[in-house]
């Protein structure tokens, strides 16, 4: 099997080195603990820091910072959004679903701003995305979306319609009809945005406490367990920023569930094959398919390649062991040769896993209760790298009651319903994922679109 040989962890550990080489004592008491180490806890640490300097807040992680979706994503930095506009607009109404698109892409922008300001270096490059199609269904899925994009106020400096001629001429995917494609995404190298987001914490004063588990947290108490031995942390404030994890928690067991995505990485690609490519300027890649895949081009010449399709496991468990998916890694690599024919005969050196952090409304969120004191962030679905940022700066503004034009739109204060319960949760989850995975089975095949199933899969996500 082409993948046996492939390292069972992430490419991006293996070119890093850890930041916080020794935790520090850990603190009777602090002003804001923060559960979780990843994006969202050390965005929100640094935004509060930076608000008011003389705050004590402490990063409580279970693993080590990053362990989690931070350290293991495709290095998608992205204005995505996890819902459609249209669905926003149909809740909030059209003009505050256009304020939100313009937001996402202004925190894009506003997130560079910042990791210059404390010189972080992710091996950042603004290439944009390009979604290919690969049959008409998909072709009509992208007009469509360009449709959308426009009416809620893109213009053609934010999205634009590609034919095959002009896709060819920046990257080469066999049998492209077209694609659409925004310069309002970056590429970059997640390991490394965690370490430098966690260095400038560190240089301003967060403490950060690694290999500590959080076994329950309350209004003004964490309870916690190192080293075998049960501690209980007081505070003014909690942030829980556990994203996929969350549901270990008892107070969002059913807010979000984890689901797995899974990628690969090549070795370092010759001249020759990028000579077959293209893709020159690192853009990320994707295609319009109805199941979730997605590329970058690494800065040392890879191809990290990703997607999900695992089965969700019953009861939201975790475990390292779901880290490595035989089936959907070697799906990875026939879908990467399919695409990247001149791959074919590259190893396959690092192969890994993870969980996302899915709502059952697919939104994401930032709440802050100033009379429990305690604060949540995430819902991502994927998108996280850039939102991340923003929802850790609105959680610092909004515990500290500090004015931000984010802080008036939904994702502020939203709390979408709960996930079914188990069984139900179990059969409909899987179900749809192989209702999803048959749909491009039946476009790819037979060049038209499966509107049944796609008006069932919409019923259920709606």
């Amino acid at each position: 099997m082409v993948i046996a040989q492939a390292e069972p962890r992430p490419l991006w550990e293996s070119e890093t080195r850890r930041v916080v080489a020794d935790s520090p004592q850990i603190p009777p008491r602090t002003d804001i603990a923060i559960i979780g180490g990843g994006y969202t806890g050390l965005w929100t640490a640094l935004y509060l820091k930076m608000l008011d300097s003389s705050l004590d807040i402490t990063i409580l992680e279970k693993n080590t910072i990053g362990f989690g979706a931070s350290g293991r994503n495709g290095g998608w930095c992205s204005a995505l959004l996890p819902s459609s506009l249209s669905f926003i607009a149909e809740v909030h109404g059209h003009q505050v679903a256009e304020t939100m698109r313009q937001c996402a892409v202004d925190n894009l922008f506003e997130m560079k701003q910042a990791l210059d300001q404390h010189s972080i270096h992710c091996d950042y490059a603004l290439g944009g995305t390009l979604t290919v199609a690969r049959n008409r269904p998909q072709v009509q899925r992208l007009a469509q979306l360009a449709k959308e994009e426009t009416s809620f106020g893109a213009t053609d400096s934010d999205i634009v319609l590609l034919d095959k001629t002009e896709v060819d001429s920046r990257l080469r995917v066999t049998d492209t009809h077209a694609a659409l494609f925004t310069p309002n995404c970056a590429a970059l190298h997640p390991r490394m945005l965690v370490n430098g987001l966690a260095q400038a914490c560190l240089q301003i004063g967060v403490s950060i406490v690694e290999d500590i588990d959080v076994v329950s947290y309350t209004s003004g108490t964490v309870s916690t367990r190192h080293n075998g031995r049960p501690t209980d942390i007081r505070c003014n404030w909690v942030v829980r920023a556990t994203e996929g994890y969350s549901s270990t928690f008892k107070q969002a067991r059913r807010e979000l569930i984890p689901l797995y995505s899974f990628m690969i990485a090549t070795e370092p690609l010759s001249p020759k094959v990028w000579s077959d490519i293209g893709w020159h300027e690192r853009e990320t890649l994707n295609d319009s398919r109805n199941g979730v895949i997605y590329a970058q081009r690494t800065a040392d010449g890879r191809i990290v390649f990703g997607g999900r399709g695992a089965p969700y496991h019953f009861a939201n468990r975790i475990h390292d062991s779901q880290d490595i998916d035989d089936a959907v890694h070697g799906s990875l690599v026939s879908t990467l040769h399919e695409f990247f024919p001149a791959t074919r005969d590259a190893l396959i050196t690092h192969r890994w896993g993870g969980p996302l952090g899915v709502p059952r409304d697919w939104r994401n969120f930032a709440r802050v209760d100033h009379e429990k004191r305690l604060a949540v962030g995430g819902g991502y679905t994927g998108d996280g790298v850039a939102l991340a940022h923003l929802t850790g700066r609105m959680l610092a503004h909004g515990v500290l009651r500090r004015d931000h034009p984010s802080l008036a739109l939904p994702w502020f204060g939203h709390r979408g319903r709960s996930w079914e319960p188990e069984p139900l949760r179990w059969l409909a989850i899987n179900a749809l994922r192989k209702i999803v995975d048959s749909m491009d089975t039946t476009e790819s095949r037979h060049d038209k679109p499966a509107r049944l199933r796609r008006y069932v899969v919409e019923t259920f996500l709606g």
